[in-house]
């Protein structure tokens, strides 16, 4: 055997090799961005933009609703509220439900002089009765 024919494959054995390291170097590269984009932080930071721009775009929207519909937003609200304080507003609902009406007279009540105060006797031993 010649030495030619020994080493004959040898320059596809380098290409070869450097096939497998360009491979290698792919490879590290998408592992690293794949680490980066799975970081705990990375991860929060995508959430907090998305909830920050989906909240901004509801609150616009909300916000020319309210303009364009105040009373319907009000009464939105109100229904709202009574869905949260239900309890509460029957609660007080109940109570003036049960309260009697009194009725105004028109006719002021008479004049009377107010009865005399009765003095209480005291029984005896109090320091005022004592000769000091």
């Amino acid at each position: 055997m010649t030495r030619a024919k020994l080493f004959a494959g040898i320059s596809r054995l380098d290409e070869a090799q450097a096939d497998v390291a360009e491979a290698k170097a792919r490879l590290a590269d998408t592992v690293g961005d794949i680490q980066s984009r799975l970081a705990p932080s990375r991860i929060f930071d995508d959430a907090m933009a998305g909830v920050k721009s989906t909240s901004t775009s509801l609150f616009e929207s909300a916000n020319n609703v309210a303009r364009k519909r105040p009373a319907a937003v009000s009464a939105a609200v109100a229904a709202l509220m009574l869905l949260v304080a239900h309890r509460p507003v029957l609660r007080l609902l109940r109570l003036l439900a049960r309260r009697p009406r009194r009725r105004v007279d028109p006719t002021p009540p008479p004049k009377t002089k107010p009865a005399p105060r009765k003095r209480s006797a005291r029984p005896k031993g109090y320091a005022d009765d004592r000769d000091l």
